[in-house]
């Protein structure tokens, strides 16, 4: 996963838009579903597709995907009051970031893998 800029990206997670950055998502690494998503050799359309709006959308859950999204950011994993464990924990796994979510309860997860 190459990335060469830091470019936008929106998200449509279970109808709830999200936005971010390229280099935020590379935080992911190569074997996510995000390292994935910008690879050219991937077929982003066998999991989902941009739409009219630009926004690739993915039928999970939004806000798993918020803390998914905030261990990208910042390292640090914190699970908002109304997530279920058990819930993060397939979510992440749905995403490839299953042991970033659990290396992250032990302290700070540190990205950039690529």
């Amino acid at each position: 996963m190459a990335i060469h800029n830091n470019v936008l990206v929106k998200f449509n997670v279970g109808s709830k838009i999200f936005k971010t950055t390229t280099s935020t998502l590379a935080n992911a690494g190569h074997n996510t579903f995000f390292g994935k998503l910008f690879d050219k050799n991937w077929n982003l359309q066998t999991y989902n597709s941009a739409n009219d709006d630009g926004n690739y959308f993915i039928d999970q859950n939004p806000d798993c995907f918020a803390v998914l999204l905030g261990l990208l950011r910042t390292g640090e994993l914190y699970i908002l009051s109304n997530v279920l464990e058990k819930l993060l924990h397939r979510e992440a796994l749905f995403y490839g970031l299953l042991d970033d979510v659990r290396s992250a309860k032990c302290g700070q997860f540190d990205g950039n893998r690529l």
